[in-house]
């Protein structure tokens, strides 16, 4: 070898070397197996993982192996802080000492900063009963006290253990919110837990982005809850939940509350709140389920009109199959106490949705409640064994709208004997003598076709 291709040679090998240093010193991430974890799925990994999580760097786990979890972590103040996964699996095991609202990964965060968690598989082990002093006591696997951003992508998540008062997720102040490809079951059957809560206690605007994600769900509080909360002292606030090619399951084995609720809590904001679905899924199987989504406007009580609440669900599809029939509405639960706002004020939008339901009768309809508050459905199909809309309860002494528009019905429903309906271009199939009842001057029916026969 030449003079001059030895020097070249040992230039680029200087060179290679000086790089791969470089990144080794500026690398921005930190290994549980640097402070000792095993990650074989048996031993305790806890003392490695708080010391991996305290340096404040981003840390990344090792693909294909375990980690055992016994004590929480306390995430140290970052602007910037990332968990891959890689592939791993965390298992947050049975004798985790629990305490009333613990947390398992707590991020205290400044106001300006980035969450992001990806790429992790979650095996949640807890068991233990809480004594009844306690019953409202939870624990958070993942607390977000205040941030800008939080990330969750890629992640998976199963707890079904009873009664361990788990949620997968409370963020308590953040501007956004990101789910993506994640998996989440959490059936506990306990008192209080949920998937997710969002607390809006500062932002003038928040919104929240869940993308081509599963969840399913067991215990008696909801699955989902996005909130302007009491403490928020703002005069107004405006929220954005997107919600896309998700599917939700629920096993309907305890009084579960429902799936997703929304409320505006706070008695100095006028809150503007939009929520929209394309592409989802709602199933349930079992006994119970109070409502598919429902605003929560203002419990105390107060004249203030608080605001405007709309959801869109666009071609979304609800396979109710409960075992027993269902005597109160499920589509929505409007609770407007002590407000005088009109009904258009809270209102539900489906597009080319599908509805296939036994045991369901009525669909929107709930005796205890004062409601307001205005569904419309276009270009939707119904297949029931029940009543759909008849409103055989006494009324609520709110008011609520229902609208109807080239959509096809199958049901046992008398068309139409409810509140306040307008049906136009609409084809109705039931098996009643006297299908068709008009009995105040708030129904309408234009252009539709019941059993066979038009009715201009």
């Amino acid at each position: 070898m030449s003079k001059v291709r030895i020097i070249l040679f040992l230039a680029l090998l200087a060179l290679g070397c000086g790089v791969a240093y470089g990144a080794m010193l500026g690398k921005t991430y930190v290994t549980p197996e640097s402070f000792g974890a095993k990650g074989d799925g048996n031993t305790d990994d806890s003392n490695a993982l708080t010391k991996c999580f305290q340096t404040g760097k981003s840390v990344r786990f090792s693909s294909g192996k375990s980690y055992l979890l016994k004590t929480p972590i306390r995430i140290p103040n970052s602007e910037s802080f990332h968990i891959d996964g890689n592939g791993a699996r965390l298992i947050i095991h049975k004798d985790y000492a629990l305490k009333e609202n613990c947390a398992i990964f707590y991020f205290v965060t400044p106001r300006k900063s980035l969450i992001t968690v990806e790429n992790l598989d979650i095996a949640c082990q807890l068991g233990q009963k809480f004594p009844k002093k306690e019953v409202r006591g939870d624990t958070y696997i993942f607390l977000v006290s205040s941030c800008d951003q939080v990330v969750f992508r890629n992640v998976k998540f199963k707890s079904e253990e009873n009664y361990n008062n788990v949620t997968f997720l409370r963020v308590n102040g953040s501007r956004k919110l990101y789910i993506d490809h994640c998996n989440i079951v959490l059936n506990t059957l306990s008192v209080q837990g949920g998937i997710l809560w969002l607390m809006n206690r500062e932002d003038s605007q928040c919104s929240v982005s869940i993308k081509d994600s599963y969840f399913e769900h067991d215990v008696k509080d909801e699955c989902m809850c996005f909130s302007v909360y009491k403490d928020y002292e703002k005069t107004k606030c405006e929220m954005n939940v997107e919600v896309d090619n998700c599917n939700f399951y629920s096993k309907g084995e305890s009084p579960s509350s429902g799936f997703i609720l929304v409320y505006a809590n706070s008695k100095k904001a006028y809150s503007n709140i939009d929520v929209k679905y394309k592409n989802c899924s709602f199933k349930t199987d079992g006994e119970y389920l109070r409502r598919i989504q429902g605003y929560q406007i203002c419990p105390g009580d107060s004249d203030y009109d608080y605001g405007v609440f709309h959801t869109i669900y666009d071609q979304c599809k609800f396979d109710f199959k409960f075992k027993s029939l269902k005597t109160t509405g499920i589509l929505g639960i409007l609770y407007s106490k002590g407000t005088s706002m009109p009904s258009e004020a809270i209102s539900y939008i489906f597009k080319d949705c599908e509805f296939s339901l036994k045991n369901v009768s009525p669909m929107i309809d709930d005796n205890k409640s004062i409601r307001n508050g205005t569904y419309e459905f276009v270009g939707c199909s119904f297949v029931s064994d029940g009543d759909l809309f008849t409103k055989k309860n006494q009324p609520s002494k709110g008011n609520v709208w229902i609208k109807l528009e080239n959509c096809d019905l199958k049901s046992k429903d008398s068309v139409i004997s409810t509140e306040s309906i307008i049906a136009r271009k609409c084809r109705f199939t039931n098996n009643i003598k006297a299908p068709l009842h008009l009995n105040n001057s708030k129904i309408k029916v234009e252009g539709c076709t019941i059993n066979g026969i038009l009715y201009k």
